[in-house]
């Protein structure tokens, strides 16, 4: 269990090296004279208070639009920009981890998917994580066994949708 915690709190530490780097360079820019280089907003002013939010959870509302990245592209599809998101929705709905054992994973390799929908899954909660004891490899060769799974609704002009996130973490804590 210790792993399986200690792989979360690399995350995290991660995100927050992450935002406080760019005020940092920030800070630099301004005392240079020159214009900031990202919008000192969100996750790049409140980054420090995010663990605090997280660990009093419940007895108090977390505002997660404090800790996402500013409007900027840079931000649009990076995981560890955007990892608050699921690590607040994995602390606020579940806080498990699912250890999947090689054998498991033999079993399941093996299994047939066929005709199965996604109005046919039930997960067991909005959101969790998975530890792979035997990780998947990707075409590239990087390792992942570690997986957060993370269910929200899109609204678009057509309606409103189910989506399932996975975030994939391995070697290097790599996310894809």
């Amino acid at each position: 269990m210790a792993y399986l915690v200690e792989r979360l709190e690399k995350c995290l530490r991660a995100w927050e090296d992450w935002w406080f780097l760019l005020g940092v360079m920030n800070d630099v820019m301004v005392a240079d004279r020159r214009p900031p280089v990202y919008p000192n907003e969100n996750a790049v002013l409140h980054w420090h208070q995010f663990r605090k939010r997280l660990l009093s959870l419940g007895q108090e509302q977390i505002d997660i639009e404090r800790f996402l990245p500013p409007k900027h592209k840079s931000f649009e599809n990076s995981t560890l920009a955007n990892f608050a998101v699921p690590l607040s929705q994995w602390c606020l709905n579940s806080r498990r981890i699912y250890n999947l054992t090689e054998e498991l994973q033999v079993i399941l390799d093996a299994t047939s998917l066929e005709g199965v929908t996604w109005q046919d899954v039930c997960l067991p909660f909005p959101a969790f994580a998975i530890k792979l004891d035997r990780p998947m490899i990707d075409v590239e060769g990087t390792r992942f066994d570690f997986i957060m799974v993370t269910t929200f609704n899109v609204t678009n002009q057509r309606g409103t949708f189910p989506v399932v996130e996975l975030l994939f973490f391995g070697e290097g804590l790599r996310p894809i």
